[in-house]
């Protein structure tokens, strides 16, 4: 028998609970390994410890005690993660990857410069600059910018959907906290 068979057995051998052909195998391996034999005597002596400790007394109220102590503690302070950077990320990254694709997509990198332009000087004139892009691009291209547009207002819902969901679930926690904290 070899050590690595050996050790996992000692176990049960200090116990008796091995089978007779099993710990006779073990003792003939003992009797010429002197390093199952050390292990032999630690296991024997951490039995002995364990049989000796004497049992502890806990007071009969410990579990009233120890409830009341728990109870007195503060509660844990939860941290925040707002929502917001992230919604306002997200928002901002698809309004620059939508522009950036229109504006790469031929001949519409002049008429949005022109529009954004357009969009902070007056609001006829931006009209104006929008009936030219529509008639400028055809049908095709302005297939196109209503699905950028539509795929903008639909993020634009979402975030805001998502803002106001997690608004009114952060107010039901707190009015919940606090009828927990009336309760206790």
């Amino acid at each position: 028998m070899r050590c690595s068979s050996c050790e996992p057995l000692l176990d049960q051998y200090v116990e008796g609970t091995l089978a007779p052909r099993t710990m006779s195998a073990v003792s003939a391996h003992l009797k010429t390994c002197d390093a199952c034999r050390v292990l032999l005597t630690e296991l024997r002596v951490v039995d002995a410890l364990l049989a000796t400790s004497p049992k502890l007394e806990l007071p009969p109220n410990f579990t009233f005690a120890l409830m009341a102590d728990i109870r007195s503690l503060a509660p844990p302070k939860r941290v925040s993660h707002p929502l917001w950077p992230w919604l306002t990320g997200y928002v901002l990254v698809a309004w620059v990857l939508a522009f950036g694709t229109v504006s790469t997509h031929g001949t519409l990198a002049p008429m949005l410069t022109d529009i954004v332009r357009s969009a902070f000087a007056d609001a006829q004139q931006l009209l104006g600059v929008f009936s030219g892009a529509a008639q400028a691009f055809g049908s095709s291209n302005m297939t196109f910018i209503a699905g950028v547009v539509t795929l903008l207002v639909i993020d634009g819902l979402f975030v805001a959907g998502v803002f106001a969901f997690y608004r009114s679930l952060r107010s039901r926690l707190a009015a919940q906290r606090l009828s927990e904290g009336d309760s206790a």
